[in-house]
């Protein structure tokens, strides 16, 4: 199963569908979380409102009333059927993962978010005072190329080692492991 099947199966697993003529469906959806991701930018700088690409306020408003659980979950069951294959054509080989943690911007009024507490205090770019958090884990093949495997989003007051206990009982429950790689980032007692 390729990467654009995964993702498609993905997106039709937590965005309903509905019944318009003019309808943005799953494909367009998938083409443009695909191009974000190839271009590692955000999604809204991905979109174009011409060809198999979505408009991001379609994909904002499709994704509405989801949680951030419900998502996950959807994210780790089609992270599971990839690794099924991986299994397979790696034939049980163990891997390296490595875990680190992403920042994104979040330019807005943090007096309309819905929910204030995965906005941490800090400016990392221009004409942003706040951030959101996330901690990934993936499988390390060389420099360029990862398979991330499992992302969580952080609250402000954060444990760092309750968030890598809960991805690391994960990813034991699918594949072998060899070593897990920390950066320093993550010296704290409870990690160690």
């Amino acid at each position: 199963m390729g990467t654009q099947q995964l993702v498609n199966k993905f997106t039709k697993s937590i965005i309903k569908q509905e019944k318009r003529k003019n309808k943005v469906g799953t494909s367009q959806i998938t083409s443009t979380l695909i191009n974000a991701g190839l271009n590692t930018s955000f999604v809204n700088e991905s979109c174009k409102s011409t060809g198999q690409v979505s408009k991001s306020q379609v994909i904002y408003r499709k994704l509405k009333g989801k949680s951030l659980r419900e998502i996950q979950d959807c994210f780790r069951e089609k992270t599971v059927q990839f690794l099924k294959f991986l299994k397979i054509y790696s034939r049980n080989r163990f891997f390296i993962y490595s875990f680190d943690t992403t920042k994104e911007a979040f330019y807005g009024d943090v007096s309309n978010a819905e929910d204030k507490r995965y906005i941490h205090n800090g400016r990392i770019a221009k004409g942003s005072e706040y951030y959101y958090e996330y901690l990934t884990v993936a499988i390390t093949c060389n420099v360029t190329s990862k398979y991330i495997l499992d992302g969580v989003m952080v609250p402000v007051g954060w444990y760092v080692e309750d968030y890598v206990c809960h991805v690391i009982k994960f990813v034991k429950k699918h594949l072998s492991i060899v070593a897990f790689l920390f950066d320093r980032g993550f010296g704290t007692w409870g990690v160690i």
